[in-house]
C-alpha cells in the first residue's frame, strides 16, 4: 500500500515539475491545473500476483493425478514460480509514463508519451472548445449522459484532446476549468455583439435579439414566448408552455459554455427564470 501511494505521489510530483517547466519555457504563466492519463501496463507487482495465482491454478489439476517423481517435479516447479512471484510482488511499482495536460493562465499544453515536446495552444490562438457526452442509448454502461471527451481546437486546426483515460473525475475537472476560462475570455465580447444587434452563431445554434434558433435555422423560439429554461450538460430546454418546450442538443456546438452563459445573461435581463439552478 505504501509503495502504491509513493508511486502516485511521485507521478504527481513529476507532473507538477513538468507544468512548472512548460509554464516558464513557453511563457504561459502560472499553472491552474495539471492532469495526467496513466498508460496501463502490467507492473512487476502485477506480474508477481499473476504468477502466484497461475502457479496455484496450474498445479491443482496435475497434483491429483501425478505420482512419484512427477509430483516432486511439479512441486519444485510450483515452488520456484511461487517464490519468484513473491519477489516480484514485493518490488515497488515503477512510476509509469503518462500523457499530461496543463492549463495555464496563458494557454493549454499537452505532452503525449513518445513526443519530444508538448503541443501548446495559447489562449489568443484558441479556435473553439468542444465537449462531448456519451448518449446512454448508444451504450450499456449507464443511463446518464456521461462526459466522454474534451477538445480544445486552435485556429490553425491543431487540437488538444482529453478522454476518459484521464479518469472521469479528472476529465470533469478539466472541462470545468477550460469552460470557466473560455467564458471569461469570450462572454464580454459575445454580450457586446448581441447588444449591437448581431446574431451570435454556435454551430447549429444561434442567439439574437429575436430569440433562439437551432437546427441551422429550422427551429426558432422568440424570447417573448419563453416562460423559463433549463440547462443540462448535454442540452437545454426552453419552455414555451406550462410544462413542455423544445430541447436544444449540445452535440456539435462549439463553445457551448459561452452560448449557455449568453443565454443566462439575456434571460436574466428579460426576467426569464432558469429551472433547477441553485
Amino acid at each position: 500500500m505504501a509503495s502504491t501511494v509513493s508511486a502516485t505521489a511521485e507521478r504527481h510530483r513529476q507532473a507538477q515539475a513538468w507544468a512548472r517547466q512548460v509554464g516558464v519555457t513557453h511563457d504561459l504563466g502560472g499553472c491552474l491545473g495539471v492532469f495526467q492519463a496513466v498508460h496501463g501496463r502490467i507492473s512487476a507487482r502485477g506480474c508477481g500476483i499473476f504468477l502466484i495465482l497461475a502457479s496455484v491454478l496450474i498445479g491443482i489439476p496435475f497434483a491429483g493425478v501425478a505420482t512419484g517423481s512427477v509430483q516432486v517435479a511439479l512441486a519444485c516447479g510450483d515452488a520456484a514460480v511461487f517464490g519468484g512471484a513473491i519477489v516480484l510482488a514485493r518490488v515497488p511499482p515503477a512510476v509509469e509514463k503518462a500523457d499530461l495536460i496543463g492549463v495555464f493562465a496563458g494557454g493549454v499544453a499537452q505532452l503525449k508519451v513518445g513526443d519530444a515536446a508538448p503541443l501548446v495552444i495559447p489562449w489568443q490562438r484558441l479556435g473553439h472548445l468542444y465537449v462531448s457526452y456519451l448518449d446512454p442509448s448508444d451504450s450499456d454502461q449507464g443511463h446518464s449522459w456521461a462526459l466522454q471527451q474534451v477538445t480544445m481546437r486552435a485556429v490553425d486546426g491543431s487540437e488538444i484532446t482529453a478522454t476518459t483515460v484521464y479518469t472521469a473525475h479528472g476529465l470533469a475537472r478539466l472541462r470545468d476549468l477550460l469552460e470557466e476560462k473560455v467564458v471569461a475570455l469570450r462572454l464580454p465580447g459575445a454580450v457586446a455583439q448581441f447588444d449591437s444587434g448581431a446574431t451570435l452563431s454556435f454551430g447549429h445554434l444561434s442567439l439574437s435579439q429575436r430569440g433562439i434558433t437551432w437546427k441551422d435555422g429550422a427551429k426558432h423560439a422568440a424570447w417573448e414566448r419563453i416562460r423559463s429554461f433549463e440547462v443540462e450538460p448535454h442540452e437545454f430546454a426552453v419552455f414555451t408552455g406550462r410544462l413542455f418546450g423544445p430541447r436544444i442538443p449540445q452535440a456539435g456546438v462549439p463553445d457551448w459554455c459561452v452560448a449557455i452563459a449568453l443565454l443566462r445573461e439575456v434571460a436574466a435581463r428579460r426576467g426569464i427564470p432558469e429551472q433547477g439552478r441553485r
